[in-house]
C-alpha cells in the first residue's frame, strides 16, 4: 500500500492491465475502469515527484552553491506581511526612530543577533560590540563597519559581519562589514590564505556564508542569489574553461546565459573578445590551442559580457606580458562608470593605478581600509631619498651631508653607488630635504637624487608583518 504513490508503481500497474486484455488510447482517457484511474494516478504521481525533487534539489547543501532556506517559497508571503507591518508601523507612530529600527531589524543570520546569546563574544575569541566591532581593530575598519550598519541598504556590495568557517575548523573570514558603492574599484589585497578568494566565493554564490549576511546589487546571497546571476561576472582565479569550444563559442555560450536577445548575441561575443585582444582569427581559435595568457584573458573578457553590474576580477592579470597587462588596465578603467569592480591582485602598481580605495586582509581580518593615498601617509610615516654617487670615495661625504638635511636619516640600502635613506616625517620635513638637495655643492659627491613616499608594498608588507606578530 505505502508504495501505491510512486510513478514506478502505477507505470507497473498499467502493464499488468494491458497483459490482461486489449486497451486503446480512448481507453486511458475518461475510458473504462481500471486503466484510466491507473493512468490518472500514475500522471499525478509524476507531478508530485518532480516537485518533491526541485524542492529537494533546492535546499540540499551541496559543495558548491548556496541552497535555498526550507521554506523558501514562502518568501514572497514574508516579504509582502513584513511590508504591510512596517507600514502600518510607520503610520502608527508617524515614522519615529522607533519604525526606522523595526526596518533594521530583520538581519538573516546576522552575527550581532547571536551577539545578544553569546554575551557579547565571537565564537573565536575576539571580543566585540553589538554591531561586531572588533576591540582594538583599526579605526577607519570600524568606521566602516558602522556605516554599513547605519545605512543597511546602501551599497551595491555590502556585508554585515560576514564570517566564513570551513568544515576543518579554519576560520578564512572574521567578522568583515564592507561596503562598496556603484562606480567604484575597490581593490581587496592580502597574502595567500588571507580570505580574499573565500569572500569573493561568498559574494558570487560559490560557497555558502557561516555567519552574518552579505548583499549584492540589492540581492540577499542566501535567499536572492538567483536573481544575481544575471547581474555579476566573474573572473575566477582559475581558468574554468572548456578546451573543445573556440573563443567566440565560449563567449557566445556567456552572453546567453546573460540573456542577452538573438539579434545581439553575436556582436556582443565580438565585441566581448575583441575587447581583450582576442579579435580576428584569435577568436576561432579553440580554447586548447591558446597559451596560458590568452587562458587569462578569455576569462576577463568573460567577466564583462552582457555588462554586468558588479564584477569580480580574482587576480586578472597573472601570467600576461607587461604590454598586455596595461591594456587590460585600460580596459577595466574604461569599464568602471556605471558598475562596481572588486579587484584582487599581488600586484601593488596594478592596485594602485586601479583601485579608488583598497582593503588589506590578513588572517580573515580586514586589517586596514582606505585610499592608497590615505594609507601610504598613515602607514608610511615616513619619505625615501635616493642618491647616485661619482665613486665610492665619495660615500662618506654624501652620508654627512644627507644626515644634515634630513636629520636621523638611516642608511637603508647601499649598492653599486647608489644610496638609499629612509627619514622619518617627524624627524624632518620633505620640503626642507628638497631645498637642501636642490641647493648641495657639487663637493658633497651626489650625481642624482630623488625624493619618493612610501609606496603601496611597503604599506602591505607592514601590515603582513603585524598581523604575523
Amino acid at each position: 500500500m505505502a508504495n501505491r504513490p510512486l510513478p514506478a508503481h502505477r507505470f507497473y500497474h498499467l502493464l499488468f492491465l494491458f497483459s490482461t486484455r486489449a486497451y486503446s488510447v480512448s481507453d486511458l482517457f475518461g475510458g473504462s475502469a481500471p486503466a484510466t484511474l491507473a493512468f490518472e494516478l500514475m500522471i499525478i504521481a509524476l507531478v508530485w515527484v518532480a516537485l518533491l525533487g526541485v524542492y529537494i534539489d533546492a535546499v540540499m547543501p551541496r559543495e558548491f552553491g548556496v541552497p535555498q532556506p526550507p521554506l523558501f517559497f514562502l518568501a514572497p508571503l514574508r516579504r509582502g506581511a513584513r511590508a504591510l507591518v512596517q507600514r502600518c508601523t510607520r503610520a502608527r507612530i508617524g515614522g519615529s526612530s522607533v519604525g526606522a529600527a523595526l526596518e533594521v531589524a530583520p538581519l538573516s543570520n546576522s552575527l550581532s543577533a547571536r551577539m545578544l546569546e553569546e554575551g557579547g563574544n565571537g565564537s573565536d575569541g575576539h571580543k566585540t560590540t553589538l554591531e561586531g566591532e572588533v576591540e582594538g581593530e583599526d579605526e577607519d575598519v570600524a568606521s566602516e563597519r558602522r556605516r554599513v550598519f547605519d545605512d543597511p541598504d546602501g551599497g551595491c556590495i555590502a556585508t554585515r559581519n560576514l564570517r566564513k568557517v570551513y568544515g576543518s575548523g579554519k576560520v578564512a573570514v572574521r567578522s568583515l562589514s564592507l561596503r562598496i558603492d556603484d562606480g567604484e574599484c575597490f581593490g581587496l589585497l592580502g597574502p595567500n590564505g588571507a580570505g580574499k578568494s573565500t569572500t569573493i566565493s561568498v559574494l558570487t554564490g560559490l560557497i555558502t556564508p557561516s555567519g552574518g549576511s552579505a548583499r549584492l546589487v540589492g540581492c540577499d546571497v542566501e535567499t536572492e542569489m538567483h536573481n544575481a546571476y544575471t547581474k555579476m561576472g566573474v573572473c575566477p582565479q582559475f581558468d574554468i574553461l572548456w578546451p573543445s569550444l573556440t573563443v567566440l563559442e565560449t563567449m557566445l555560450f556567456y552572453v546567453r546565459l546573460k540573456g542577452i536577445t538573438r539579434t545581439d548575441e553575436h556582436t556582443a561575443a565580438v565585441a566581448a573578445a575583441t575587447a581583450v585582444g582576442l579579435g580576428g582569427d584569435a577568436m576561432h581559435k579553440r580554447v586548447s590551442q591558446l597559451s596560458g595568457g590568452m587562458k587569462r584573458r578569455v576569462s576577463l573578457g568573460i567577466s564583462l559580457v552582457g555588462t554586468p553590474t558588479a564584477v569580480f576580477l580574482d587576480e586578472p592579470t597573472t601570467g600576461l606580458d607587461p604590454e598586455t597587462k596595461r591594456n587590460m588596465w585600460a580596459l577595466v578603467e574604461a569599464s568602471k562608470p556605471g558598475r562596481v569592480i572588486v579587484l584582487t591582485t599581488h600586484s601593488m602598481d596594478e592596485a594602485d593605478a586601479l583601485c579608488g580605495r583598497i582593503g588589506i586582509m590578513s588572517k580573515g581580518e580586514l586589517r586596514c581600509l582606505g585610499t592608497p593615498v590615505h594609507l601610504k601617509n598613515k602607514f608610511g610615516g615616513e619619505f625615501k631619498v635616493d642618491v647616485s654617487l661619482r665613486g665610492a670615495a665619495d660615500e662618506a661625504a654624501a652620508d654627512a651631508f644627507v644626515r644634515r638635511a634630513a636629520p636621523g636619516a638611516e642608511l637603508v640600502v647601499s649598492f653599486a653607488g647608489s644610496r638609499t635613506y629612509r627619514v622619518r616625517r617627524s624627524q624632518a620635513a620633505a620640503s626642507a630635504v628638497f631645498e637642501a638637495m636642490g641647493a648641495r655643492d657639487d663637493a658633497v659627491g651626489i650625481v642624482d637624487w630623488g625624493l619618493r613616499q612610501t609606496s603601496l608594498e611597503e604599506v602591505f608588507l607592514a601590515i603582513a608583518a603585524e598581523a604575523e606578530a
